[in-house]
């Protein structure tokens, strides 16, 4: 049985937990107030930024595991066939024994960071390659002193290798996310920041010049970043490490010309020829997504007159709608409100049913007459987006339908309606129906 603890005992322990805090709170006070803060707090606690790699950060991880399982395969397989040799006593296979021999020793005084260093192009194979070659020369003593019980494990194991090698990436150079405007607008006159993260799957031969370039509807370029090496005077590509993920920030000066609409951002690599002058791309731009500036007709001034809370495809709400009418059209302002951000381009379409379900009157279009564009929506934004249906000059008097919804332009396929009223299933969104008497002479 343990002593009880003397008041004296206590109090030394009150004591050590209240220097422990001073001293820590200390350090700390002193670092948040030391110049230079800011940059390490922004470098290395920037949530955002994390936000943003941790993907990356996970696929890496994945890709390590990766690494470890083949390496286990092969080790196991190049073990036991190392310890194998050295067992023999065939005269005839004395040169394979001797230069297993060799091979063991000069493993066990090579650094395993350093053999990963010296074949370090491409990564993925040859590190997975630098791990066998180090941990088999102790498979093979292992085995070669105790048993052969894990040959059918070894073996065995050559499937996950072969399953794995699948898996490997042969480009050079992968994007593996960016950043924008958090708001996804653009505004005339202003500045678009957009942030890259590269990571080199090889060794890059060549210093590489980076671009960010905004792009048109119709395919022209309406402005472009600040190009740059990709990675700083300082770090240029060819000193890029494979596997490594690396950070370029681009500010893209907007023209004060810029009219409403989506844009697309494209990226990419260039190397300058140092004699000729020629410009030769990495490879093809990637287009990282759109952006856009919304029309002041897509911005609702009012609520809707009618409003319903249907959402479509997860994604979409349909606050409502107003309608007008004439003898000759329908004009319908709907009211749409993003959920969450839109990876796809709708079309918007609005129809008009006659007893039979055939089509009268419709008009099919995207958001705003194209200016608003789904995938330039802000999740929380609200979206106007009027539609106007001419009417038949034949058209007979009666009771219609009117409905609306949304699709896939490439695809035809329309959204489901996943949240609404009993009333609200299906592809169309029932808005009401609508009587129409008999023209006058």
């Amino acid at each position: 049985m343990l002593p009880a603890r003397g008041r004296g005992d206590q109090f030394g322990g009150l004591i050590a937990s209240i220097s422990t805090l001073v001293f820590f709170g200390v350090i700390a006070f002193a670092v948040v107030r030391s110049p230079g803060w800011d940059e390490v707090k922004q470098q290395f606690f920037d949530g955002e930024q994390f936000r943003t790699t941790f993907p990356a950060i996970l696929d890496a991880f994945g890709t390590t595991v990766k690494i470890f399982l083949i390496a286990e395969a092969l080790v196991l397989v190049l073990g036991l066939l190392i310890a194998l040799i050295r067992m023999t006593r065939t005269p005839v296979l004395f040169p394979i024994r001797f230069s297993a021999i060799v091979y063991t020793d000069v493993m066990r005084g090579i650094p395993m960071l350093l053999l990963v260093y010296l074949l370090l192009v491409p990564p993925f194979f040859f590190v997975a390659t630098a791990l066998c070659l180090t941990f088999a020369r102790f498979g093979g003593e292992v085995h070669r002193i105790y048993s052969f019980d894990a040959l059918g494990a070894g073996l065995g194991s050559l499937g996950i290798l072969a399953a794995l090698f699948l898996l490997l990436p042969s480009d050079a150079l992968r994007l593996i996310g960016y950043g924008a405007d958090p708001n996804n607008q653009l505004r005339p006159g202003g500045a678009l920041v957009v942030t890259l993260y590269w990571q080199p799957q090889q060794k890059l031969d060549a210093d590489f010049t980076g671009f960010v370039q905004l792009l048109a509807a119709s395919g022209d370029k309406v402005a472009q970043g600040n190009d740059h090496p990709a990675g700083g005077a300082y770090y240029p590509t060819s000193l890029w490490r494979p596997g490594e993920l690396l950070r370029d920030v681009f500010t893209v000066t907007l023209p004060s010309s810029l009219q409403p609409g989506a844009y697309t951002i494209l990226a990419g690599m260039y190397r300058t020829h140092e004699v000729t002058g020629a410009v030769q791309e990495m490879a093809p731009p990637l287009t990282l997504g759109k952006i856009g500036m919304l029309p002041d007709v897509a911005r609702p001034a009012t609520d809707p007159e009618r409003p319903l809370n249907v959402e479509l495809g997860d994604r979409i709400l349909l606050l409502g709608y107003s309608l007008r009418r004439s003898d000759t059209a329908l004009e319908v302002i709907l009211q749409w409100h993003a959920t969450r951000y839109v990876d796809t381009d709708y079309t918007v379409f609005v129809h008009l049913l006659d007893r039979r379900g055939n089509i009268v009157a419709q008009h099919d279009g995207e958001p705003a007459e194209g200016l608003a564009s789904t995938s330039i929506w802000v999740p929380g934004q609200a979206i106007r987006d009027e539609h106007r249906l001419l009417l038949p000059s034949d058209m007979a008097p009666g009771t219609y339908t009117l409905v609306c919804g949304m699709y896939d332009q490439t695809t035809r396929e329309r959204l489901i309606i996943t949240d609404g009223p009993v009333s609200q299933q299906g592809e169309s969104l029932f808005l009401q129906e609508v009587t129409f008497l008999a023209r006058r002479e």
